[in-house]
């Protein structure tokens, strides 16, 4: 993310520091969490994160995760961006989670929330089955169709990601504060049980350095376990969902 900004960004440690502290330390904690709750979760992962940690993609893959593409170094795929460029991230991207996975990865999330004019059918042109990035509805769809082929939608909110809560930097540090986890939690919770009543597709959205700290980790246990206690619930990865909703669905 620090170096799709600016390439700069490499030569500042105590910057870097915070995006380490997740291959680091934080998915070591979220692993262990998804294993005590006998969970699969999906990864988007950068294809430079995953050159640079192999052992952690590794590890995340064989527990069973899904991996998913998530640019080289987090693009900005602005909409007006040159088709051959954006081949060359997807490519980019691709080929190391392909190497260290050995399989394609099925899933897209955009690294920036934003598209370019030739996103959708080159995401169906690379063999992608769905993407999640977009907000308008809570329950998956068709987002484009091509040669007999569907592209699915299953859609993601900020009010479920845990970067508007707790991701800070010395930069805008007059601008917000961090949220405390247990008012996360009861926002989340309450999110859940709208979902729940709704029939709705809950997409928690996380980044392991922000996450997987230990307080905030213990809020995620308490509220797995709080989703759990209900009834007919499936707790799945995106790549199982986008599966079961293109079987029965379309």
């Amino acid at each position: 993310m620090w170096l799709s900004r600016d390439p700069d960004n490499a030569k500042r440690a105590g910057l870097m520091s915070q995006g380490e502290y997740g291959p680091r330390v934080a998915v070591p904690r979220i692993l262990k969490l998804l294993d005590k709750h006998a969970l699969k979760a999906t990864f988007f992962i950068p294809g430079w994160i995953a050159e640079k940690y192999p052992e952690m993609v590794r590890r995340i893959h064989s527990a069973g995760h899904e991996i998913g593409h998530h640019g080289y170094i987090h693009e900005w795929i602005p909409y007006d961006m040159p088709i051959e460029k954006e081949k060359q991230i997807l490519e980019k991207g691709l080929s190391p989670l392909l190497e260290l996975a050995g399989e394609k990865p099925l899933g897209y999330r955009s690294p920036a929330g934003e598209f370019s004019v030739n996103t959708f059918d080159l995401l169906l042109e690379y063999g992608f089955i769905y993407e999640s990035t977009l907000m308008n509805d809570e329950i998956p769809y068709v987002l484009k169709q091509k040669a007999g082929r569907s592209l699915l939608e299953i859609p993601f909110h900020w009010v479920l990601d845990d970067a508007p809560f707790f991701n800070w930097t010395l930069r805008y540090h007059n601008m917000k504060t961090m949220a405390s986890p247990s008012a996360v939690y009861e926002l989340w919770r309450s999110e859940f049980d709208g979902f729940y009543r709704e029939g709705r597709c809950y997409v928690l959205t996380m980044h392991p350095q922000i996450i997987g700290r230990p307080s905030r980790v213990q809020m995620l246990d308490r509220l797995i376990s709080y989703i759990k206690k209900r009834p007919d619930v499936w707790l799945a990865r995106l790549v199982d969902v986008a599966n079961h909703w293109i079987k029965t669905q379309i």
